[in-house]
């Protein structure tokens, strides 16, 4: 009987939670932190010469209107960090602060987010909980929801990759690597390439020798997080795939360069 004394109390928390002018740092921390999106010129050109570079843009699809907003700039890819939050999905980067009940947590869910990023060509989903029912959730979740759009699913976890490969096998699976022992541990492990689509590494980590390694075994590679595009000239001469921004110029440049080679192409079929 005690946790029937136990709800009148608990129904007026959530009220009192859920009537808060929250703002600042404590809106970030119930909603969910705002994508790092920013827009700053270019200092130089963007070389692309004629590789083939995906945009993607950083963490963008973790709210509606970022998302939106990559899609206008002609990102390729909208990347939505997924959490396990009170049993549900959600599209966040990082976790609520732990004296927060879960049931006041607002932030979009997957599925909301998901809805957000209609139009683009591809989705790329960053796994920051990898625990096995999360996984679990997330493989229903694309065999139920993702059908219609390509998805590539990123994780340092490489186990959680192989399940999610037994469960949802046309989803492109991306190993994530942050630092050089990430890194070696790949290298010293060479047959779990053939699971993997590709890497997305820390841009500061790719050198020629990373770089040949990585394609001598047919992975995409994906360079993360580049705003400076003399940082990103020297990545794509390294030869990247694609590339992670915060910065909607990076991705108005790569997709206009895309626009003026396809433009010249075509007109080459009428000379």
């Amino acid at each position: 009987m005690r946790w029937l004394l136990r709800v009148p109390a608990i129904a007026v928390l959530l009220l009192v939670f859920n009537g808060l002018p929250w703002s600042g740092r404590a809106e970030d921390a119930r909603s969910g932190q705002r994508p790092t999106m920013f827009y700053a010129p270019l200092a130089t050109q963007l070389r692309l010469g004629s590789a083939d570079v995906l945009g993607i843009a950083h963490n963008a699809g973790d709210r509606a209107p970022s998302a939106q907003v990559a899609l206008a700039h002609g990102a390729d890819v909208i990347e939505i960090d997924v959490r396990n939050i009170g049993g549900r999905l959600h599209a966040a980067h990082a976790s609520p602060p732990g004296w927060m009940p879960s049931m006041v947590y607002n932030g979009p869910t997957l599925g909301e987010a998901w809805k957000s990023t209609d139009g683009v060509g591809y989705v790329q989903l960053d796994l920051k909980d990898t625990a096995a029912g999360t996984v679990n959730r997330i493989a229903a979740f694309l065999n139920r929801d993702a059908t219609e759009r390509r998805v590539l699913v990123s994780t340092s976890n490489f186990a959680a990759l192989e399940a999610l490969h037994e469960r949802a096998e046309e989803v492109g699976l991306i190993l994530s690597i942050g630092n050089p022992r990430q890194l070696q541990a790949l290298q010293k492990n060479p047959e779990r390439a053939s699971l993997l689509t590709g890497v997305s590494v820390r841009a500061e980590l790719l050198d020629r020798d990373a770089m040949a390694w990585f394609k001598d075994r047919g992975l995409l590679v994906i360079a993360w997080t580049v705003n400076d595009v003399a940082q990103l000239n020297d990545l794509v001469a390294l030869g990247i795939d694609g590339v992670s921004t915060d910065n909607l110029a990076i991705l108005d440049a790569i997709h206009w360069a895309e626009q003026r080679r396809d433009a010249v192409n075509l007109g080459r079929l009428f000379q």
